[in-house]
C-alpha cells in the first residue's frame, strides 16, 4: 500500500554524479540499519538530506539580517561553509 504525503507533494527529477549516487546510496543503507522495518529508498534519503540541511541553514539571515558575533563567524570555519559563502557572510553581518 503506498504511502500517503503529510502535506502536498510533486515529483522532481535530479541528474546527480555517480559519486553522490554512491554517498545517497550508502545514507539508504544506514537509514536501513537504524529503522527496522522502513524499507528506506533513495527518494526517503534525499528528503532526510534536504530536511537536514533545511534544519542547518539559518534562512533567517536572509529575511530579517542580524549581526553576527565574533564566536559565530569563527564558527563558520569550523563548520566547513565554502570560502565564498563565508566571505559573503562575514562582509554582510560582521559588526
Amino acid at each position: 500500500m503506498p504511502r500517503r504525503a503529510l502535506e502536498p507533494t510533486t515529483t522532481i527529477t535530479v541528474r546527480l554524479p555517480l559519486p553522490l549516487i554512491d554517498v545517497l546510496d550508502q545514507e539508504v543503507n544506514r537509514l536501513r540499519q537504524e529503522t527496522p522495518g522502513l524499507n528506506a529508498t533513495r527518494a526517503d534519503a534525499v528528503r532526510y538530506l534536504i530536511s537536514l540541511g533545511k534544519a542547518r541553514l539559518d534562512m533567517s539571515a536572509f529575511y530579517d539580517p542580524r549581526i553576527y558575533s565574533d564566536a559565530e563567524i569563527a564558527k563558520f570555519e569550523e563548520d566547513k561553509i565554502p570560502a565564498k559563502t563565508r566571505s559573503w557572510l562575514e562582509k554582510r553581518y560582521k559588526r
